[in-house]
């Protein structure tokens, strides 16, 4: 892990996210950069002096981020730290960014109330980029502080766990913050013949055999809901999920989830493809 890459529009679920990322950082003595991304105002459309506009945008942009730089360096970490700025939209900049730093791992925020996370993230932007990103994503919740992981949830589909790369990525992140992992599944399937829980899957055993692991069967025909009670009560440093292949997790991240789908989420999510 040698470069991440972290969002912030300067807020306060950004800058929580920053702060997490300046962690993630220190651990893997990793580069990290300072992404903003900005936008001109509409108004300035119909300005006479849109480049100036910009350059004033910028420059404050510029500004922030610099202080941003300043305050990780004061908590004694400073293994090469960049500060950029671009006009455009979040995921665009941070695609751009993560393709010319070639970076390992990107970091957002996230917008929590009382360490539950309600209906929107920071803008679209997380959804966007845990979808279209290519490279880890960490999405940090407003009340998650960095520390040291310990544990690992991957909330997976072992069906169709052979048919990915997916279980391999888990394993790299145990396996680099020494943790130990649990594979989540749900099974939704009503005859007890067709799931025995007590029957390791020897393709999961194989692959994992040199990291902690255990596996966590849950019965539920609501996947999303079954996920959501676990982590609510079982505590972990970190949840793994994958976008693409489970409606959980774009059941929990729609930008107008109900109420009755709030979820206590106080750990970070990491979104692998």
């Amino acid at each position: 892990m040698e470069t991440i890459i972290v969002g912030t529009d300067f807020s306060l679920p950004a800058t929580n996210a920053v702060n997490y990322a300046s962690g993630l950082a220190k651990f893997f003595s990793a580069r990290l950069i300072l992404v903003n991304a900005f936008s001109l105002p509409l108004a300035g459309y119909d300005s006479m002096e849109p480049l100036d506009m910009i350059a004033e945008l910028q420059q404050n942009s510029v500004s922030r981020l610099n202080e941003l730089k300043n305050d990780i360096i004061k908590r004694n970490y400073d293994f090469g730290i960049e500060c950029v700025s671009a006009i455009g939209s979040s995921f665009a900049t941070m695609r751009d960014v993560a393709n010319k730093y070639s970076a390992d791992l990107a970091v957002m925020g996230m917008v929590g109330e009382g360490s539950f996370v309600k209906k929107y993230l920071v803008g679209s932007s997380a959804i966007h980029s845990a979808r279209e990103l290519s490279i880890p994503l960490f999405i940090v919740p407003e009340a998650a502080k960095y520390h040291k992981i310990h544990q690992i949830a991957f909330a997976c589909d072992m069906e169709k766990i052979e048919e990915t790369t997916l279980l391999h990525s888990a394993k790299y992140f145990a396996s680099v913050f020494d943790a130990e992992i649990e594979l989540v599944t749900v099974n939704q399937n009503s005859d007890d013949g067709a799931w025995n829980k007590n029957e390791p899957c020897s393709f999961v055993e194989k692959r994992l055999e040199t990291v902690r692991h255990k596996n966590v069967h849950i019965r539920d025909n609501n996947v999303s809901q079954a996920l959501q009670y676990y982590f609510k009560f079982h505590k972990t440093d970190l949840v793994i999920v994958n976008p693409k292949k489970h409606g959980f997790f774009q059941t929990l991240f729609a930008e107008s989830i109900t109420k009755n789908l709030a979820f206590s989420m106080e750990v970070p999510l990491l979104i692998i493809h």
